[in-house]
């Protein structure tokens, strides 16, 4: 019995999808956590019943039994800290931000060293990618088909089949930002100081206080999405506007490329922070120690002055072919020396002298 292909594709009307079977799977999330629940389940109940029979043992001392059943309790618990809840993973992260006091530095945030000033505000991450940050605005609902949904997911799945042809990863960002995080309305509440009528500055307070309440259910209607790719920055940006295109097609109405000042504020709201700045924040990442991918070389301060980080590819060039320079001088003239002194051997023999080319011993 074989399975139509068209058969999988869900239709508008359907309650339910056809998933292919895999005879390969080796499970995933749901199958590691399914184990741990065993194996937590196990080790609860197996030191139970064995501390049941060692009680109830009458060829056992009592303290024989009191032993075993502590080591019987001991395994247990071990077996529930460190492989069901993972004890070592958790304490080791507990550890570093207790080191940190408990606070995230910029580089455990932020992965990108340098942003292009012009269009499109290319990104250029640690690890040798290329990222391009766009905002798609959503369009009304009002008026349109009952199968919106349904034709906007089939745009979005076209649009990653599209980027993954192009060997190009699509990252959606959770931004769920609401309105109410208006800096106007903001700083309307920080001048209620110089109202000087009491009652007047109590009735605004409320005022601005339900604007601000209403406000915060009214989320963002646009979605953040970031291209990565280690092509160059021209084929970037041309498949980013095929995919965008494909979006297109779903519920979004137009996009916008994200510049310096429009990514840090998409940190700022991501991560719940006051105040963030890209350029410290890349510097930051250039002043670690630790790199992959992409090789800082150096920082160029404001003020004119340069901090030197690495060597590049050329400079390492050089010192590698002058090792080997040296090397192979070395090798010259120690062959040079064992040729000299065999020579100097020849000379001196005389006849009847005997040569014992091979050590016996």
């Amino acid at each position: 019995m074989t399975t139509d292909v068209n058969d999988m594709i869900p239709k508008p009307e359907d309650g339910t999808i056809s998933i292919p079977a895999a005879f390969d799977y080796r499970g995933g999330r749901s199958e590691s956590i399914k184990n741990k629940i065993i194996i937590g389940i196990g080790s609860v109940v197996i030191p139970i019943i064995f501390i049941v029979i060692v009680i109830s043992s009458n060829e056992l001392e009592i303290w024989q039994k009191f032993l075993y059943s502590i080591l019987s309790l001991y395994a247990g618990l071990w077996t529930l800290r460190y492989i069901v809840l993972d004890e070592l993973y958790f304490s080791s992260i507990f550890e570093a931000l207790k080191a940190k006091d408990y606070t995230l530095e910029l580089p455990d945030i932020w992965q990108i060293f340098d942003i292009d000033f012009e269009y499109p505000y290319t990104c250029y991450f640690k690890n040798g990618y290329k990222g391009i940050f766009v905002r798609m605005e959503k369009d009304t609902i009002t008026g349109k088909p009952d199968g919106l949904m349904y034709i906007h997911y089939e745009a979005i799945s076209e649009a990653y089949n599209i980027a993954h042809s192009f060997n190009m990863n699509l990252v959606h960002i959770d931004y769920m930002d609401n309105v109410g995080n208006d800096v106007r309305l903001q700083n309307a509440m920080d001048d209620l100081d110089k109202i000087k009528n009491p009652d007047m500055q109590e009735m605004m307070a409320d005022l601005y206080q339900h604007l601000q309440s209403e406000m915060s259910r009214q989320y963002t209607t646009f979605d953040v999405y970031l291209f990565l790719s280690k092509d160059s920055a021209e084929n970037l940006l041309y498949n980013v506007q095929d995919v965008v295109g494909e979006m297109l097609g779903g519920n979004y109405i137009t996009y916008k490329i994200l510049n310096r000042a429009e990514l840090g504020s998409v940190c700022k709201s991501l991560f719940n922070m006051h105040e963030f700045s890209v350029v410290d924040a890349c510097e930051a990442l250039l002043s670690s120690t630790s790199h992959s991918g992409v090789i800082p070389i150096k920082v160029r301060h404001a003020d004119g002055t340069e901090l030197v980080l690495n060597k590049t590819q050329f400079e390492l060039q050089q010192e590698y072919a002058e090792r080997e320079r040296q090397q192979l001088q070395k090798k010259k003239s120690k062959k040079r020396n064992k040729e000299e002194s065999v020579e100097e051997i020849l000379v001196n023999i005389k006849e009847g002298d005997e040569i014992d080319l091979f050590d016996d011993n």
